[in-house]
């Protein structure tokens, strides 16, 4: 009977009819229907009112029983306004951008007031200071570190096309210090003019469907400081003397940081007395700060960096903290990001789910339908790269623009294996 009320009442819907659409979805609610049937009849009274206070009443409903319906997800997004209707695409449809034409852009300049020479931010972190008469500056997020600051709404992003693009269009820079144009790549955040130095910040392109970082580390670790931790990882890592290094590049990079939340159910049989039980459970997921790499121009020894910063450090983006650093924005879409957000919590559950059991278990089944990705920003994070090489062979090695850590690549087998096979009399 519920199922039929529940045809009735969504053929009612389609066709107009919303007083006995809403009298039989009404009529199934006072019954025992599925947890399924109920979430359909909610979001279908929910798309029949016209009151938005009742209408995340009914969302609530399914959202507290699933809070990873996309469906409940996307309709609360237009209600409260951060999903504009239309806004709306079909990502299926969306035709891949061509480059367009660079454009002429008013990049931020960051020079002295006193002297005009170029402000360098200081590796203390907070201030810009000039490299000429020593004039400082404070860097305006550092006076305000507490900020209401918001993660966006991943389910609208999905709905349009800023969740499926990436910045394409160069800009051109009239250089204020020499005159001179430039090119800023549609990747770069910030640069210096090739041909006096003047560090430059990208302009806003006006492009809306772009997404803007909203939160960054500052840099922490000089290039003083970085030599001293690569002199140091060599010695560790029983280099007989430091080999040949290239000059440390340091570079904000950018990377998404999502919030994961949703639920998430899986079966399993468990091992109780010698009998193997099967059973069947959920659990509500909220994990926040899953962070993804934003960018394919990074060494693949950055890949464990990302679980080495302390985001207690992030403060909210100022153009003035990339003075004279080089920075990228990102070049893999959020909605991209968003696929190795959730791979990543979904193999961490996975192992979460075995140990919490006393028993042996065995065949795990885990279901993701209804995980989802809560919201998401943009964040630049610092970090210095460099190379080394040895006979020939370039090795990465990058350093933590905030604590110093250092990983890169070794010769396989070990330095003692490569010596040994070095200096072996058949080389």
């Amino acid at each position: 009977m519920t199922h039929d009320l529940l045809v009735r009442g969504v053929a009612a819907a389609k066709s107009g009819d919303k007083s006995d659409a809403k009298r039989y979805l009404t009529r199934l609610l006072g019954l025992e229907p599925t947890p399924e049937e109920q979430s359909e009849a909610w979001l279908w009274l929910a798309e029949l009112s016209e009151n938005p206070a009742e209408q995340r009443g009914y969302l609530g409903e399914v959202l507290a029983r699933n809070p990873g319906d996309a469906r409940a997800r996307r309709k609360m997004a237009e209600i409260t306004g951060a999903l504009n209707p239309a806004e709306i695409i079909n990502p299926d449809k969306l035709q891949p951008r061509i480059a367009a034409e660079p454009i002429q852009s008013q990049a931020r300049r960051f020079s002295c007031p006193a002297c005009g020479a170029r402000m360098i931010y200081s590796a203390d972190g907070k201030e810009l200071q000039c490299e000429n008469c020593g004039s400082k500056r404070a860097v305006g997020g550092l006076k305000n570190r507490i900020s209401q600051h918001s993660d966006a709404n991943f389910t609208a992003a999905m709905a349009t096309s800023v969740g499926h693009l990436t910045p394409n269009r160069a800009s051109i820079t009239t250089c204020q210090g020499c005159g001179a144009e430039f090119h800023m790549p549609a990747r770069v955040l910030s640069t210096n003019c090739p041909y006096c130095g003047s560090s430059y910040a990208s302009g806003m392109t006006g492009e809306k469907e772009i997404i803007q970082p909203a939160r960054l580390i500052p840099f922490k670790i000089s290039l003083k400081q970085v030599r001293e931790r690569l002199i140091a990882w060599f010695s560790s890592a029983k280099f007989e003397e430091p080999p040949s290094v290239d000059v440390p590049a340091g570079i904000y990079v950018p990377v998404w940081k999502f919030v994961v939340g949703g639920q998430l159910s899986w079966a399993c049989s468990i091992q109780k007395n010698k009998i193997w039980t099967p059973i069947h459970d959920s659990k509500i997921l909220n994990r926040p700060d899953i962070m993804v790499y934003a960018t394919r121009h990074i060494p693949e020894v950055a890949g464990i960096m990302l679980c080495m910063y302390d985001l207690k450090d992030l403060v909210p983006y100022d153009p003035h903290y990339l003075s004279d650093w080089l920075a990228e924005t990102y070049q893999i879409p959020v909605g991209d990001a968003s696929l190795s957000a959730r791979q990543q919590v979904l193999e961490n559950e996975k192992e979460r789910i075995a140990l919490q059991y006393d028993s042996r278990i065995t065949n795990l089944r885990v279901n993701p339908a209804n995980m989802a990705v809560d919201s998401y920003e943009l964040v630049l994070l610092p970090l210095w790269i460099t190379h080394y090489t040895l006979e020939d062979e370039v090795f990465d090695v990058v350093v933590n623009g905030q604590t110093g850590e250092v990983t890169g690549q070794k010769p396989a087998g070990g330095m003692s294996e490569w010596i040994s096979n070095f200096f072996s009399p058949n080389r």
